[in-house]
């Protein structure tokens, strides 16, 4: 959830995962397309 002028917006992402890295700090400015955390896949195991 992103927050600007007292509204807030929800992120999504074009695929599942799970978050592996944040990249954006709390109170940076950013742009449409900028990059926020690092997804990493998950992975079904088979049982």
């Amino acid at each position: 959830m992103l927050e600007a002028m007292k509204m807030e917006s929800p992120v999504v992402a074009d695929r599942d995962g799970t978050v592996h890295a944040v990249i954006a700090r709390p109170g940076a400015q950013v742009a449409a397309g900028d990059a926020l955390v690092v997804l990493s896949a998950d992975v079904e195991v088979a049982a």
